[in-house]
């Protein structure tokens, strides 16, 4: 037929910049560098090297803004949950003193929706880092934040009510 294809073919990599080079191509038509067909001196070798690791490292060190942003989240649901964790027996007297009343038998459900709540915390820092497809992430991030939002929605009412009494109560009172 009248029009023939053109191939090109790929030959090899430039020295300096690693792109592509067309075959029997004299200059890197990225950046312009005469390629010798003899080897490149060694001190050219190296310092290709170099570049090639440092991009390869900095590509490992960028951080993508969801990863940051799941970092935050988790961090600000996770400390909330930890000290109210660690502080739940007093807390727990604290209201069953000024309630006159006994939660103290519900200890076991608040530190296990705590944990719950942890659990969810951690995960939705430390699965971005770990699974390399942003979609897998979204997801499992979507549904952490609202088992995250529904234990904290749970123990939240839960402690709203607790509290509301307490005022309640503390109102009612004459010294």
């Amino acid at each position: 037929s009248g029009s023939q294809k053109h191939n090109v073919e790929l030959n090899s990599t430039c020295w300096k910049c690693n792109e592509h080079l067309l075959e029997n191509s004299r200059y890197c038509s990225f950046c312009g560098v005469a390629q010798n067909k003899k080897e490149p001196e060694f001190e050219q070798v190296i310092s290709k090297r170099i570049r090639q690791g440092y991009g390869l490292l900095s590509k490992s060190l960028t951080l993508n803004l969801y990863q940051v942003l799941a970092v935050v989240g988790g961090l600000a649901s996770l400390i909330p949950i930890m000290v109210a964790e660690s502080n739940l027996e007093g807390i727990i007297q604290s209201v069953d003193f000024y309630t006159n009343g006994n939660l103290s038998e519900f200890i076991s459900v608040f530190a296990g929706l705590g944990i719950v709540s942890g659990i969810l915390s951690c995960v939705s820092i430390i699965t971005p880092f770990i699974i390399k497809k942003p979609r897998q992430v979204g997801k499992i991030l979507f549904f952490s934040s609202f088992g995250i939002l529904g234990f904290s929605i749970f123990v939240g009412v839960i402690g709203f009510i607790v509290i509301l009494i307490a005022s309640i109560l503390a109102m009612k009172r004459r010294y």
